[in-house]
């Protein structure tokens, strides 16, 4: 259900704020992300982190979809490389900081950061966390369970055990829906 100024997403109001300057703006917000457009392990991250940050709220313009990895849109590598070599732009940095200047924003940055801290180059993490976001949805019938299993069986370097404690880190921050069939 589309509301004002943004999308909604299992029920929770999200800010729009597109444009490769904002992805620029979190870039920078995160320095620990560093990532190079020549590494495949690197846009897959870049990937994983911006589905995440969406999950918070933060709805940057890109639409994700399954894929080999799990969620996946073409969306955050075609700006990445736009923005190689624009490290410095003043005029794009001013443009996207403006978009993200308001209290309700800056929480859910906040929320996230504290989401991610020290796993912002965790791969495994972040295909799990990604993929398991993406996956679980008990409104239509696919429960924790089925979701986990369905992540390890699909994603490099993480069985279901791993799944498991990454499902609990997010459930525990209400990432997650909380009601469903399970």
């Amino acid at each position: 259900i589309p509301c004002a100024g943004g999308r909604q997403v299992r029920g929770v109001s999200i800010t729009i704020i597109p444009e490769p300057f904002a992805l620029w703006f979190i870039l920078h917000r995160f320095p620990e992300l560093k990532f190079s457009m020549g590494s495949l392990n690197d846009r897959v991250r870049l990937q994983k982190f911006i589905h995440l940050l969406q999950a918070h709220g933060v709805y940057l313009g890109y639409d994700f979809s399954w894929y080999t990895r799990g969620p996946y849109c073409s969306g955050p590598a075609k700006d990445g490389f736009i923005l190689e070599g624009k490290h410095d732009d003043a005029e794009g940095a001013q443009q996207a900081a403006g978009r993200f200047d308001n209290a309700l924003v800056r929480a859910r940055l906040d929320k996230f950061a504290e989401f991610v801290k020290g796993r912002e180059r965790d791969l495994p993490f972040l295909e799990a966390a990604a993929s398991l976001h993406h996956m679980y949805a008990p409104e239509l019938g696919i429960n924790a369970e089925e979701a986990i299993k369905e992540v390890a069986a699909r994603t490099p370097d993480v069985n279901e055990s791993y799944a498991r404690r990454v499902f609990d880190d997010m459930m525990k921050s209400g990432l997650l829906p909380q009601t469903g069939p399970d």
